[in-house]
């Protein structure tokens, strides 16, 4: 196969995940800048040595991948 028609099947994020991820690395600097010390509020959240914001966020990629 050709790479025009490689190029053709891919989609937009596969075309441009350079772009996407020089955006969320951007975004994520600004955002830390932006919130500044309240993640250490979040970091301290923790059950049995469990962080709870974690454990959330694993939960829901747990769900999103059945």
């Amino acid at each position: 196969m050709s790479q025009s028609n490689q190029a053709e099947k891919m989609g937009l994020f596969e075309r441009s995940i350079s772009l996407w991820v020089a955006h969320c690395i951007v975004n994520g600097i600004a955002f830390g800048k932006i919130v500044g010390n309240s993640i250490t509020i979040r970091s301290e959240m923790n059950i049995a040595t469990v962080n709870i914001p974690v454990a959330i966020l694993i939960k829901f990629l747990n769900r999103w991948s059945d």
